[in-house]
């Protein structure tokens, strides 16, 4: 049996309702192994578990970011026991490591919980989705280090996170309830909508609270600041994508996704170059005092 006939002898049982999803899946997986980015046992490792569909959920999230550079123009290759992928970008080689990031352990109060069923009222988990975003960057952060230590990448190259929302399972799971995706409120200190009253002018002011920090079921602190921590420099921007299976790629195909970029980066990145629907940067205010830096969005309609 071949890898293919392996893929879809796992998903046939589980899309039988959805059939778009076996077609996208398999129109993924051709492209894929036709660039060449298929790890040996890549089938075997997404469909070794049957009750575990977040592992093939990762792995199509994989194929899509390959799929979607594709698109953009570039042409993704791998490195061994390297990052996802490698692209060149103006004469210099930017790294990808993609990531999924799932509910957590089950029965866990920082899990995310089952969305409930369509046409019931419930509360946004946004805590517990924050934590996830927060627990996926900091894992590729971490394992960014391991490729410098063994030189598999240099300072100077760019290196970028991909986060797809894919194994989350909630409408929104992309955008809390300060209406910024929680990639960019996890990495930007940025916390809900305050409203300022000015007493004697009766003027209102509208903006976000400053939350540095999140806290996990244990009370301990989380950092949500990475992108203004020199300690995070290496990481030149951060790519976030609202996906699911049968979605075909970044902005142009139809769903949401940003680019946050780091301002404090050793090798900062140009807006644009992945075809994001919106890139996220920042300006420091005037005001040297000031603990929350301006957030600007940059809409890309090509």
């Amino acid at each position: 049996m071949t890898d293919r006939d392996k893929l879809i002898e796992f998903l046939k049982p589980r899309t039988t309702e959805y059939p778009a999803w076996l077609t996208r899946v398999l129109e993924l997986y051709d492209e894929y192994i036709a660039a060449g980015l298929a790890d040996d046992g890549f089938i075997s490792k997404i469909t070794k578990d049957p009750k575990n569909i977040d592992m093939l959920l990762e792995g199509v999230w994989e194929m899509q970011l390959a799929s979607s550079l594709t698109r953009a123009g570039y042409q993704p290759t791998k490195k061994p026991h390297g990052p996802d992928f490698k692209i060149e970008v103006e004469g210099r080689s930017v790294w990808i490591e993609a990531i999924a990031p799932t509910k957590g352990k089950r029965g866990s109060p920082d899990t995310v919980p089952e969305q409930s069923a369509y046409g019931v009222v419930s509360e946004l988990p946004e805590r517990q989705l924050l934590l996830r975003y927060t627990a996926a960057i900091r894992t590729k952060m971490e394992k960014q280090r391991h490729y410098l230590r063994a030189g598999i990448m240099a300072e100077i190259d760019p290196y970028v996170i991909a986060i797809s929302s894919i194994c989350l399972s909630w409408m929104g799971a992309f955008r809390g309830v300060n209406q910024l995706p929680y990639a960019v409120t996890s990495l930007f200190a940025i916390g809900p909508i305050q409203l300022t009253f000015d007493r004697e002018s009766g003027g209102m002011t509208q903006d976000y609270a400053h939350q540095p920090l999140l806290f996990n079921k244990n009370n301990a602190p989380i950092a949500a600041d990475q992108f203004l921590n020199p300690a995070y420099r290496h990481v030149s921007a951060v790519l976030s994508v609202d996906s699911s299976i049968v979605h075909t790629g970044l902005p142009a195909q139809g769903h949401e996704s940003v680019m946050v970029h780091n301002p404090l980066a050793l090798a900062p990145l140009p807006l644009g170059i992945i075809g994001a629907r919106t890139d996220y940067d920042v300006l420091q205010k005037n005001d040297p005092w000031a603990e929350i830096w301006e957030l600007h969005p940059h809409e890309n309609t090509a």
